[in-house]
């Protein structure tokens, strides 16, 4: 059985450098939450719109975690958030204040398509 540095290490390597939350006791109430964000304005550097670099500042906005999804619009995002309920309060509310970044953060409430 992988240590739960081990199993961070795996994660990481297996989703491209993205950090993902661990399996672990607390982990199984850890569901991915949807998020739509608009950006406050375009990055500086025309690289820096890249989806990694969308994640990793609203990652360190949130403090936990953050998933790139897809782009939604020009300036809107999809993003996934991995938390318990409790910790993915906080992010929202730790997001919705970094308005330099992020001009909204709202729950992506659309229904998704099943495919049969």
């Amino acid at each position: 059985m992988a240590t739960p540095a081990a199993a961070v290490l795996i994660a990481s390597l297996l989703t491209g450098g993205v950090a993902v939350a661990v399996a672990g006791p607390d982990s199984a109430a850890a569901q991915p939450l949807r998020l739509l964000v608009k950006l406050a304005h375009p990055l500086a550097e025309p690289p820096l719109d890249q989806p990694a670099d969308i994640a990793r500042l609203a990652s360190d906005a949130a403090g936990l975690p953050v998933a790139y999804g897809a782009a939604a619009g020009a300036d809107w995002h999809a993003l996934r958030l991995s938390c318990i309920p409790a910790e993915c309060d906080a992010a929202v509310r730790r997001l919705q204040a970094a308005k330099s970044l992020f001009a909204h953060v709202e729950r992506d409430e659309r229904r998704r398509r099943h495919s049969p």
